[in-house]
């Protein structure tokens, strides 16, 4: 997998809030020391956790501003895994 690939994904995963940059998922880290296969059975596992969550945050309160910061998640997460199947 090429620095690019690995850098392209860590950007879906990487959000900036107030002028600081949050990594959702440190996916450099985890290709550095774990095949691709590995992670990306993690970031799937992820994303079903992320949907359940989205699932019950929905069944209590479809107003809450918990459901577009998981909404978002979910879909960075999504193209995170989108790049590194690619780049395989």
């Amino acid at each position: 997998m090429t620095t690019i690939t690995i850098q392209e994904a860590q950007e879906y995963l990487t959000v900036r809030r107030r002028r600081k940059k949050k990594r959702i998922i440190d996916v450099a880290n985890l290709l550095k020391s774990h095949p691709p296969d590995k992670v990306l059975d993690f970031l799937y596992s992820y994303q079903r956790e992320q949907e359940k969550t989205l699932q019950h945050l929905i069944t209590r309160d479809k107003t809450r501003v918990q459901i577009n910061d998981l909404v978002s998640t979910m879909f960075r997460v999504k193209m995170a895994i989108h790049v590194i199947e690619r780049g395989r």
